[in-house]
């Protein structure tokens, strides 16, 4: 395809050169080169042999007008096409030489110059080859790189300088805003210190007054219980004291000493029966649930409790005793739980001029308890007593005999084995009390 245009530049150059049109040597040269290159690749070299001596005569005539490098270019070319690899990769290394002497250098004519030495099998000839355009290229590269870093060092000094400005607009407001944030902590933790210690002067106080409110109760009730009883102590010591004096006496008939006898030995229990409860009373707060327990049989506990009652009750009050067949033999401390029972059996005689006192038991499986309920025809309890009555000391009639322990000490051992002890308020016909006792 390059002939038909070949010829027409041959032709255009014979046209200008009468007409006074300047052509310069290195265009000449540039048609002459591509003549012959084009003539080697179609017809060969013989065909091409005119041209070539007519390019290389042009070329040493304009010698120095013509540049060097486009001169070995074009022979390096000549010689590949002519399949000459060695005389290109000679050419190669004079036009290698003569740009290093201009000081001008271009790494991909190191690497065209391996290409060639490869195709040759120079292999080692060929790696230095590549060595050198590695290098070179590197060269090249760490030049350019300097140069584009010069620029942008000089853009980032500009850039740093401005970022330091705005580093320390931003630093001063931050040390201003940590210097507010600081202090509204320190002043937001004063105020959380100075509640809490509200706080908790508070909570002192409170405590101390339900803890000064206990010590006036507790002082108020001390006051009580002694002088209960010393007036309970009293009453059945004087008792059994002047009815064992009478009995000295001589000439006492039979009935009369019959009469004293009985008077002491009512006295006698009862103030054993009262020195009991203050013990018990005293040393419950020492009790633990780790006391040894044992097989307790319900219904003989409670035949036990009823026959130690039995023949105490006023006349016309009938004592009654319902078994369950279903109550099982449970593992409990059984002085406990006859202590219970006869502290609530012994209450109910008190307040039970006639009718019925009755104790009956039974399971409740699905809650895990058995249920004792002490019922009475008695006097009653008015609604406004019927949680205090369980609180140690206390008497809804303070001239009725005893010190006002007894219901107390009963709640206080269900307290210890977890159970629960209270009255039913449905009942209205005396006081029916409601045990339920763990069965393990």
């Amino acid at each position: 395809d390059a002939v038909p245009y070949l010829d027409r530049l041959g032709q255009l150059g014979k046209t200008v050169e009468g007409k006074d049109v300047v052509i310069g040597e290195a265009l000449y040269m540039r048609y002459y080169q591509f003549r012959v290159i084009t003539v080697l690749g179609i017809k060969g070299e013989k065909a091409a042999a005119p041209y070539i001596r007519e390019a290389n005569a042009y070329y040493f005539k304009n010698k120095e007008s013509i540049s060097q490098e486009g001169w070995f270019g074009y022979k390096i070319m000549c010689s590949q096409i002519l399949g000459n690899i060695g005389n290109a990769v000679a050419y190669m290394d004079s036009l290698i030489d003569y740009q290093r002497s201009i000081g001008n250098y271009y790494p991909g004519n190191y690497r065209q110059k391996a290409i060639m030495l490869e195709q040759t099998g120079h292999y080692k000839e060929a790696c230095r080859a590549f060595a050198e355009y590695s290098q070179l290229n590197d060269s090249v590269r760490t030049a350019e790189m300097d140069e584009q870093l010069n620029k942008y060092t000089a853009q980032f000094e500009v850039d740093r300088l401005k970022m330091e400005k705005l580093e320390l607009s931003e630093k001063m407001s931050r040390e201003r805003l940590a210097f507010v944030f600081g202090a509204g902590c320190v002043i937001l933790l004063l105020l959380i210190l100075v509640t809490y210690l509200y706080i908790r002067t508070l909570s002192m106080n409170r405590k101390l007054d339900v803890a000064r409110k206990e010590l006036q109760k507790m002082g108020r009730i001390k006051s009580s219980f002694i002088q209960h009883v010393t007036h309970e102590l009293r009453t059945p010591l004087n008792s059994v004291v002047g009815f064992s004096a009478l009995l000295a006496e001589e000439g006492l008939d039979v009935e009369d000493a019959r009469e004293y006898s009985s008077q002491v030995e009512k006295n006698s229990a009862y103030l054993l029966e009262l020195i009991d409860n203050i013990i018990d009373i005293a040393d419950m707060d020492s009790q633990t649930a780790d006391m040894p327990k044992e097989a307790v049989d319900v219904n003989a506990c409670c035949l036990e409790c009823i026959d130690e009652l039995g023949g105490k009750q006023k006349e016309g009050v009938e004592l009654q005793w319902v078994p369950s067949p279903d109550v099982p033999v449970i593992q409990t401390v059984r002085a406990w739980m006859k202590r219970v029972l006869t502290l609530l059996l012994d209450n109910a005689g008190k307040f039970t001029e006639k009718g019925v006192i009755r104790l009956q038991c039974e399971e409740d499986k699905e809650n895990n308890i058995i249920r004792f309920i002490i019922e009475d025809t008695g006097i009653g309890i008015e609604p406004q007593y019927q949680e205090t009555v369980f609180e140690r000391f206390f008497k809804v009639d303070s001239f009725t005999p005893g010190t006002g322990l007894g219901l107390s000490i009963a709640r206080q051992v269900m307290d210890i084995v977890d159970g629960k002890i209270y009255l039913d308020t449905s009942y209205n016909s005396g006081v029916r009390v409601v045990v339920e006792w763990p069965m393990n």
